[in-house]
């Protein structure tokens, strides 16, 4: 539904994060995608800005709209689901990333955000036709920012071209009907 009123589509591509499960159980698709905390700290501008995702032990950091760096961790997602503090919390990001990057030694901690993502049922990317559909696509991520472009590319190359990728055969949202109908 648009200002001008409504539009048909040929196909719908579904990528609505944590509200997945939400959006799709009007549908009747069960796909189990949980809502999952996390906390992310933002530094101060670095001297030597980052330029690409870092994925360390026990760290993931990356550069950050605002010159800083943009740093997480899993370990640290449940902690903050558990009431952990997130001024330590951050705190403990940025000593983290000292280890990694080195110019963070001089930074500060600017801002920390706790948000909701999507979490795959078994903890893997959801891409694919939506069991059932004949024009309905979808992808669920817990690595949006490292995945969104090639994911992207992908599923819309099977909507526009209708040739699946062979690359996500692992990932297609039917691989649950199997695991449903056994359990």
């Amino acid at each position: 539904m648009t200002d001008h009123g409504e539009l048909a589509a040929q196909s719908v591509l579904v990528c609505v994060g944590p509200s997945t499960q939400a959006f799709l159980e009007p549908l009747g698709a069960v796909i189990p995608v949980d809502r999952v905390p996390g906390l992310l700290a933002v530094t101060s501008p670095t001297s030597a800005p980052l330029r690409r995702v870092v994925h360390a032990p026990g760290l993931h950091l990356r550069p950050d709209a605002t010159g800083g760096l943009l740093l997480g961790a899993e370990d640290v997602d449940t902690l903050a689901s558990n009431s952990g503090s997130p001024v330590a919390l951050g705190e403990l990001l940025l000593e983290r990333a000292a280890r990694v990057f080195p110019v963070a030694r001089q930074l500060k901690v600017a801002d920390r955000r706790i948000g909701v993502r999507p979490m795959p049922g078994d903890r893997h990317t959801i891409a694919g036709r939506i069991p059932g559909f004949t024009n309905a696509w979808m992808i669920a991520t817990h690595s949006g920012i490292t995945l969104g472009p090639l994911l992207g590319r992908l599923v819309a190359d099977e909507i526009v071209r209708a040739a699946p990728s062979p690359v996500l055969a692992p990932f297609r949202p039917d691989r649950f009907l199997t695991s449903a109908a056994t359990a």
